[in-house]
């Protein structure tokens, strides 16, 4: 084994750069391409996750409750990829930098979503038995992995009030699953109904 050269770091600095330039060079439906495989990449392994978790039920000859195992199934899907996804979102974001346009819309949008995951709370603190409340759960599954994409997003945007805003849109949705997560166990620990 050879010592550390500081020449091998230099080289590697220069490959990387060399690669960095390469990604800048390409056109935009190469760009297009490379995050839209990437996307139907941890598709096709999300789709793959949820089989096999299916045929290891069927093997083990567990019970289903086929409301239940819808849910249990789209969790799978969802965090198997969101995982797998999200090299495609840092690149798609990567080559977005460029347009302010879109970073404007992006961070305000990112807001608005988040608030309105803290606004689908209100059903559960309230114990209302509605439609609404059965669709607010939904967005508070999704919170999770909005949460992760407002955040790659605030990583790789220019501007600081752009970051800021995506910033806040993470917390809230952070602060939404946790809110429900804790009143589902608050729930769940004192019998209340």
């Amino acid at each position: 084994m050879t010592p550390f050269n500081s020449s091998d770091f230099r080289d590697a600095w220069t490959r990387a750069r060399v690669r960095v330039a390469r990604l800048n060079a390409a056109t935009p439906l190469q760009k297009t391409f490379m995050v839209t495989g990437g996307y139907a990449f941890g598709t096709l392994v999300s789709i793959l996750a949820v089989c096999g978790y299916e045929a290891l039920r069927w093997a083990l000859y567990l019970s289903d409750d086929s409301c239940m195992q819808v849910v249990v199934d789209f969790l799978i899907f969802g965090a198997v990829f969101m995982l797998t996804t999200i090299p495609s979102a840092c690149g798609g974001f990567y080559f977005l930098r460029p347009a302010a346009g879109f970073w404007k819309v992006f961070s305000w949008a990112a807001l608005g979503f988040a608030l309105m995951s803290l606004a689908s709370l209100v059903p559960f603190f309230l114990n209302l038995q509605s439609a609404a409340a059965e669709v607010s759960f939904l967005s508070i599954l999704l919170a999770p992995a909005a949460g992760l994409g407002f955040i790659l997003g605030a990583i790789f945007a220019p501007e600081r009030k752009r970051r800021k805003l995506l910033l806040a849109a993470c917390a809230a949705e952070i602060m939404a699953f946790g809110g429900w997560f804790a009143f589902a166990a608050f729930h769940a620990m004192t019998g209340a109904r």
